[in-house]
């Protein structure tokens, strides 16, 4: 049953996974067995107990074809944390029938939907007329691949027009010959990833025995679609300097693509590794709204947005940026189509490293030294002939070492704070004096500590546990810098092979691995490193069938994977810390999986021993099945189509099971000064957290969705000079029901959640609680079938229409001028990250947040501190008031509206500029809103709510928008004559609200101030590239005739680079009290514009800065705290940090040792003035840290070397 020898480490580290055994019997009935193997980090008997009770059913799955599930158990001698990934979510019969059925769609419907050819070939179309302008009728075409030798033949029409399409990207000659005409071969024609050539060819009266040659290339214009967007050729992927090798950088070519070049590989926290890396805003579009395709293979993670498949760039031919106006065959509103190489006749290939360290990279701006740095990437490719003109392969491998010495500037505690004493700072409160005001009824007074010192008899024994925790300042008053190693081993590989079958039949198989072990430093050195591993993987096949030269047809089917888990921090992995720091409530949590606890100190950084609910482990999975045909009928371009793509989500979850603790200053501060007296870390020794957050853990939990989709796309070219594109979709779209019926819905009228449930109960195995918390919480329960809601609880949403319509026009028939404009409706695949949140509800999982005591009458002392924060009440408890994650029945897929108007002028052969207007609007976008939370006033926040049985309501709403518009242009000047030039702009403005993919408001009654700036708003953004073949040398302009030692070391240079300005981005203003007493995060009241200084301990005005107030004496506060009982009525992101400069250079020295082998020598600079763009400042304007910056978003200057053999 294994995949390998039982208890054999794998080649990566880990126990290797077991595969399933799968069994189809004559009853079509499919049984799934396995057992899940466990990373090496160790655990306790108690959790392995645990986990050996534990049965996780896999997902239904529910389709047009029936449903399939299976059973896993976990065995007891098996560690936490699986590492397994075989398990499939979708049995061999209805992967049978979806095949059967597929193949009769594409029989019998001829359908198609995002096609791979029309993603990863190009097309050529165009007119063959006389010298007088008439046109010719039945002239033969013959394309030729200079590569493969493959030839396609067609006949012109009445009209004396051609089109063949599907063509592989790549140099092709074209031949006319016609009766009464010299024959006339076009060569050098270079093809690109989804490409309209428009190619017209005028005759000359002659012989059919004579061949008139001239050189060509595909026109720079594009005047036969309505899309807007960019390729990225084949010169520049291989010449322009890329920070980490990823291809998908040279997105920010295009207008309208942001990108903040920082060096991304090196990243913590998984961001090196993970899709979310790929930080590119196309015109405007959300994380979700771009699809990614590798040889038209769909390899975007619907999770998170991106991919985790970036091949070398070593690897790829080209890709095509589209940033709107697409056919129908297009779901989502911008795409990146990136195709491999390809194998050829002859074989070709490279090898290559590249190596950078301390020696030659600046200091980062807050270091005093460069950290130390060790880093190699290197790998290879191959391509060629496995059978000349028959079968081609390519393949490419490329691995990466990297250890950086990372520089880590944190906030905190000095060593006397540390201690207890705070003398010359704010004026410390004693929490235990604190009684009421007997001048001012209502309000409460303590006394201040003498000496501003806490005694160690008021220290918490809890606190002073993680006191050894702490460092001791080394970079000023409350800094600590210091430059840990981050470790990253990569390793990936692509194996392509293209087998051409008949005259009429070929295939295209692709298989894609990347594998990523990576440490990531902690802002505290005492609490070691996070560990994180991942692997993705990505296959495709597909078959194309060609009919007659304007008919063919292609299946297709893909599979795409990525697995990640992370675990604590290595000083707290496999061990009970809250239980060793004496912190009681964490009873039966704490032992059933090891987490640990997070710690937030407002104003100082976290103590972080676990962060994003670690340990965690996440499986995304997407299967794809589809087929395409495409006519060309006469002036029509035709295709139909269809698509099934199964996503399935699947996530083990620590889900503070050892705590989150959240401390402030409202403890240690004076109730008559509160925000301005006080501090959070004495608040922290003293032993009182403003509130607490406590939990079951999480050990498995998803979302699976079926999605269809139909569409039809006709490009009817009216007239040799107009083209009109008109498309239609139909999509059935899931809402990603929850694995298990693990999702739930709230009844505002009860103030009771739904779930699903089947024959009058809910899955109560769903996770290892759920039958005792289901018992206890079963008043606050409703069915789906009391309720008559289906299993899912969302009613699916059948009507998604996606118009398209757009033009391409040549004014007065013009080959100079075109212009193009579009409008479409894209629909956008639900955020299953936001949806995943809903398994944190009775009865899946108690998630409780509890709000220390505010001073009353009766408790004008905290209850509640570290030593008994819950008061003995245990987690599963009919009073716990939980807080829950939820939504509501109904389901609005998001989609979103774009429109462009474009015009091109091309000055020259390689020469042309493009203005134009793109726009679009997102409707129904997803985010969370925060409900049930109390309108500000005086009291116990929690007997304050609206359904008190409850915590706050995160609430998953359909409910926003999004707005872009932008002016965006270009000039560029293709390769030619040894140079290229790309220069891109765009002034722009997003807007969105109420809630943006970080949040939404703190409580939902306060929308109204959350309309504003996109988090990721770049109002300007301006990029240039180049790249520039010197002159010198044998064939060039300059010493073309030197001799060969002096053409050795003239010839043969090369300069490019890349330019980057930006703006900058927003960010909100907020303070860290509670003026309302809600319970939830607060902005200042704005009184007057803020006054912007850009001083990095003062970027802008606050007088809690001392830096601040000693640049500006006198000034006013432009940001107030709110009176007592009242919100803040600073709106969202108003304001704005520091603006990017970067300009990225290399040289390239080519030595040619033979025909076909030389060898490259490359020396690149990334930020070559060694310009810092800074992070924006702290947020907090009644901190001392309010205004301050203290890290930057880009790296320093680094110089890197490599050195590349080509054959």
């Amino acid at each position: 049953m294994a995949g390998g020898r039982r208890g054999s480490p794998s080649v990566w580290g880990n126990p290797t996974c077991p595969q399933v055994n799968s069994r189809i019997g004559h009853s079509r009935r499919t049984e799934l067995t396995g057992v899940i193997s466990a990373h090496d980090y160790p655990v306790s008997s108690a959790a392995r107990r645990g986990i050996s009770e534990w049965v996780a059913d896999l997902p239904n799955v529910h389709g047009p074809f029936g449903t399939c599930s299976g059973t896993v158990n976990a065995e007891g001698r098996h560690r936490f944390l699986s590492a397994c990934d075989s398990l499939q979510v979708c049995s061999p019969v209805i992967q049978e029938k979806i095949m059967r059925i597929f193949t009769l769609l594409c029989v019998a419907l001829c359908c198609s939907a995002v096609s791979p050819a029309q993603q990863s070939t190009a097309r050529l179309l165009g007119t063959v007329s006389d010298p007088s302008g008439a046109k010719i009728a039945s002239g033969h075409i013959a394309i030729t691949n200079i590569a493969t030798s493959q030839v396609w033949s067609v006949q012109t029409t009445a009209e004396g027009d051609y089109s063949v399409s599907r063509l592989p990207i790549g140099e092709y000659t074209l031949l006319v010959e016609a009766q009464g005409f010299a024959s006339k071969s076009l060569r050098g024609i270079i093809l690109q990833v989804d490409q309209d050539a428009h190619i017209d060819v005028v005759m000359s009266v002659g012989s059919t025995s004579e061949t008139i040659t001239v050189d060509a290339s595909a026109p720079l214009l594009v005047t036969d679609t309505s899309s807007v967007g960019q390729v990225i050729e084949n010169k520049a992927i291989v010449s322009l300097p890329l920070n980490g090798r990823a291809f998908w950088q040279l997105a920010q070519l295009t207008p309208g693509v942001v990108f903040t070049p920082g060096g991304s590989d090196i990243s913590s926290g998984g961001q090196g590794i993970r899709a979310t890396r790929v930080g590119l805003r196309i015109s405007g579009s959300s994380r979700l709204a771009g699809g990614w395709f590798l040889d038209g293979f769909d390899i975007t993670e619907y999770e998170l947005g991106a991919t985790s498949i970036t091949p070398s760039t070593d690897a790829l031919e080209e890709f095509k940026v589209l940033a709107g106006g697409m056919s129908a065959e297009y779901a989502l509103p911008s795409v990146i189509n990136a195709a491999l190489k390809s194998g050829t006749n002859s074989f070709h290939g490279s090898a290559y490293e590249y190596i950078r360290n301390q020696k030659v990279q600046a200091r980062n701006f807050f270091s005093p030294t460069v950290p130390p740095l060790k880093r190699n990437q290197f790998g290879t490719t191959l391509g060629g002939p496995i059978k000349k003109d028959k079968i081609f392969f390519f393949t490419d491998y490329e691995g990466g070492r990297t250890r950086q010495g990372t520089t880590i500037n944190s906030v905190v505690p000095t060593a006397a704070q540390v201690d207890g004493n705070f003398a010359g700072g704010r004026s410390i409160y004693n929490p235990l004096t604190t009684r009421a005001n007997p001048a001012v009824a209502g309000q409460f007074i303590r006394d201040a500590f003498p000496g501003n010192i806490i005694p160690a008899t008021l220290q918490s024994k809890q606190a002073l546990f993680f006191k050894p925790l702490f460092p001791t300042p080394n970079t000023g008053a409350n800094r600590y810098a210091y430059s840990p190693a981050l470790a990253l081993d990569t390793d990936k590989f692509d194996i392509k092979v293209s087998p051409r079958l008949t005259e009429k039949d070929s295939l295209v198989s692709r298989y894609s691995f990347a594998h990523n072990t990576e440490s990531d430093p902690t802002a505290y050195p005492g609490l070691g490193f996070y560990p994180l591993r991942s692997r993705s993987q990505n296959v495709g096949l597909s078959y194309l069938h060609t009919f007659s030269p304007t008919l063919n047809l292609e299946v297709a089917g893909n599979y795409y994977r990525t697995f990640f888990y992370f675990l604590n921090a290595s000083a707290f992995n496999g061990k009970d810390v809250v239980s060793l720091a004496g912190i009681t409530g964490f009873d039966g949590i704490s032992n059933l999986q090891p987490a640990a606890p997070l710690i937030n100190l407002s104003g100082y950084a976290a103590l972080a021993g676990s962060t994003d609910n670690r340990p965690k482990a996440n499986r995304i999975r997407t299967y794809q099945y589809r087929s395409s045909l495409a006519w060309n009928h006469g002036n029509h371009d035709l295709k139909f189509g269809a698509q099934l793509s199964h996503q399935a989500h699947a996530f083990l979850n620590g889900n503070a099971s050892q705590g989150t603790f959240n401390f402030d200053s409202r403890y240690s501060g004076d109730p008559q000064n509160a925000g301005n007296t006080g501090d959070a870390f004495a608040d922290f020794l003293l032993g009182y957290p403003f509130s607490v957050q406590r939990s079951t853990p999480i050990q498995i939990f998803g979302n699976t969705g079926d999605f269809w989709h139909f569409y039809g796309q006709d490009n009817y070219h009216i007239s040799r000079s107009l083209t009109l594109n008109i498309g239609m979709r139909w999509e059935l779209n899931s809402m990603m029901p929850g694995v298990r019926g693990q999702t739930n819905a709230f009844d505002f009228a009860t103030g009771k959640v739904m779930i699903p449930s089947k024959n009058g109960s809910p899955d109560l195995t769903a996770q290892p609680g759920s039958a005792a918390i289901y018992s206890v919480f079963r008043n606050l329960i409703e069915l789906s079938e009391d309720k008559g809601l289906p299993w899912s609880i969302r009613h699916p949403n059948n009507h998604d229409i996606a118009p398209r319509i757009g033009f391409a026009w040549r004014p007065f028939n013009s080959d100079k001028w075109v212009v193009r404009s579009a409008y479409g409706i894209f629909y956008v695949y639900p955020d299953s990250n936001i949806l995943l949140g809903q398994v944190r509800t009775p009865p899946f999982v108690v998630l409780q947040l509890i709000n220390n005591d505010v001073p009353t009458a009766s408790t004008p002392v905290p209850r509640r501190n570290l030593a008994n924060y819950f008061l003995g009440q245990p987690l599963v408890d009919a009073n716990a008031t939980p807080g829950i994650s939820t939504g509501g029945t109904d389901y609005a897929t998001t989609y979103t509206q774009t429109w462009n108007l474009n015009i091109q002028h091309q000055f020259a052969k390689n020469i042309s500029a493009e203005v134009g207007y793109v726009a679009n609007k997102g409707t129904h976008t997803q985010h969370s809103s925060q409900y049930n939370i109390p309108q500000p006033g005086a009291g116990n926040i929690q007997a304050r709510r609206q359904y008190p049985q409850w915590g706050v309501l995160d609430y998953k709403i359909w409910g926003g928008s999004t707005t872009y518009e932008s002016l965006q242009a270009k000039f560029e000047k293709r390769f030619a004559t040894g140079v290229s030039l790309l220069a891109s702009y765009a002034w722009s403005k997003c807007l969105d609200g109420p809630g943006s993919e970080e949040g939404g408001a703190p409580a939902y009654y306060l929308d109204n101030l959350n309309h504003g700036p996109c988090d990721f708003d770049v109002p300007q953004n301006f990029v240039t590239s180049y790249i520039w073949e010197l002159p010198f040398g044998r064939g060039k302009k300059l010493l073309a005739h030197a001799p060969k030692v002096i053409d050795f070391l003239a010839g043969g240079w090369q300069w490019q680079g890349i330019n980057t300005l930006q703006a900058a981005t927003p960010y909100s203003a907020s303070i860290n009290v509670d003026r309302a007493n809600t319970g939830v995060s607060q902005r200042p009241d704005a009184v007057a514009p803020p006054v912007i200084l850009k001083n990095l301990n003062c970027w802008y005005y606050t007088s809690s800065n001392s830096t601040c107030r000693a640049l500006l004496p006198g000034q006013a506060d432009t940001f107030t705290l709110p009176a007592i009982y009242r919100y803040g009525n600073a709106g969202r992101n108003i304001l704005r940090g520091d603006g990017l400069v970067q300009l990225d250079m290399s040289l390239i020295k080519n030595f040619r040792i033979a025909e076909h082998k030389s060898f490259d020598f490359r020396a690149q600079v990334f930020n070559l003035t060694n310009t810092p763009t800074f992070s924006n400042p702290g947020g907090t304007v009644n901190l001392a840290t309010g205004g301050q910056v203290t890290s930057t978003r880009n790296q320093p200057r680094l110089f890197e070397f490599g050195l590349k053999f080509n054959y």
